[in-house]
Parts: C-alpha cells; structure tokens; sequence
C-alpha cells in the first residue's frame, strides 16, 4: 500500500483515488504510469492472492475482478476502461475520431501481444513454463516490435508518440509494455538484439520514460 504524490485538481479539490490490484504489473501498470503523469495523488493498493480470496465475495468489486478505480464515491472496473475515463479527466484523450479510433486500436493490439504469453502463465511444470517463456521472447516478441517501430514511424511527422502530438492511453499502454516485457531488468539484456533493430522505439522508450522522472526506478520490483 503506497500513497503517490501530485498535483492535479483532484488534490486541490480533495477527492481521494485508490487504485487496487495485485502486487504485480500486470493489468493496473498502465493506469499506475497514467496517474503518474497526470500527477494526480493515488493510493496503490496490492492485495496478495490471500487477500483476494477473502476479499472477492465482499460485493465491492464490480464483476468480481480487479483492478479496480475508487473515485469521487465510485468504483471503477475494466483495465482499459479504467485507462480511458482518466485519460478523458485529465485532457490526455484525443478529440479527433480517427485518432480516437487509432489510439484504441494500439491499446488492443498490446493487449493481443500478451496472448503468446499466455501459456508461460498456465504450465505448472518448470521447465514447460521456461520453454513457453523462451519461446515468446524469441518467436513472438521481435516481430512485435517490428509492429511498434512502424507505427511510431506512420506517426513521426506529428510527434513521438503513437498518436498525434501528444500523450494518449496508447502511450501508457505502451510504456506499460516496454517497462514489463521488454525493457524490465531482467528482460533488457536478452531482448537487446530485438531492441537495437529499433531505433524509433528506442528513442521513443528513452524519452517517454524520463517524462515520468523516476517512476520506473521507484516501483516496486515485480517479475511481471
């Protein structure tokens, strides 16, 4: 349970905001990044996998899942959703359809490339688990970037983001990405080869993260 400091309006107006997952990365990182930049004050909270069994049943969580958004007397549900409403509070969502239709449909696409993955999370054997993780970092995930790279470069003569000129939830969602999969400490050296035949991503990887000052230092440490 940590409390992240800021800024926003919602601090000047006293409204309180918990975030709540597990105590990993995994579907609440992009919403953790977004807060972030948006500077708004949080309380991130992270349940242990006991916690949750105890705490599943209580009625609290709409559809029984996490994370969840508590905000201004409402509880929030659906990662992406979630990403979307404080985008749209905080000015960080396009206006535009097209980009609108562009900036949901980088959202997705991440999502999509963690389904390769998948099978690292269902193998209970150790050594099926390392090769369908094996597997992913070496079949699934340089094309993945290849992906990346050329939709930075359709949108270099706007800006170094992925849509327009400025953060949208595709940026966060995407930061979510490379901090987990690709850059994560114990990622970045096997994924160097795939990483270096990028150099739009990389760039973009470099710059986006320091907008987030010492976010990424600062996290607690998580596998995933």
């Amino acid at each position: 349970r940590r409390v992240h400091g800021g800024n926003s309006k919602q601090m000047e107006s006293g409204s309180k905001v918990k975030l709540t997952y597990f105590d990993s990365y995994g579907r609440a990182e992009f919403i953790r990044i977004a807060l972030t930049y948006a500077r708004v004050p949080f309380e991130d909270v992270r349940l242990s996998w006991s916690d949750w069994s105890q705490q599943k049943s209580s009625g609290k969580f709409p559809f029984d899942q996490l994370p969840v958004l508590e905000i201004d007397g409402h509880v929030l549900a659906q990662s992406a959703s979630i990403l979307r409403y404080v985008c749209q509070r905080h000015n960080l969502y396009p206006t535009n359809l097209i980009d609108i239709h562009r900036t949901e449909s980088i959202v997705t696409l991440l999502d999509d490339f963690i389904i390769p993955f998948r099978p690292y999370w269902r193998e209970s054997e150790k050594e099926k688990q390392q090769k369908a993780y094996d597997d992913y970092f070496a079949q699934h995930l340089p094309g993945q970037l290849q992906r990346l790279e050329r939709l930075l470069k359709e949108n270099e003569a706007r800006g170094l983001f992925f849509v327009g000129k400025t953060w949208t939830p595709a940026d966060f969602a995407a930061l979510a990405f490379l901090s987990i999969f690709v850059f994560h400490p114990e990622r970045a050296a096997l994924n160097k080869a795939a990483t270096d035949a990028c150099p739009t991503l990389l760039k973009y990887w470099e710059t986006r993260s320091a907008d987030l000052g010492d976010y990424f230092k600062q996290r607690p440490s998580s596998f995933l």
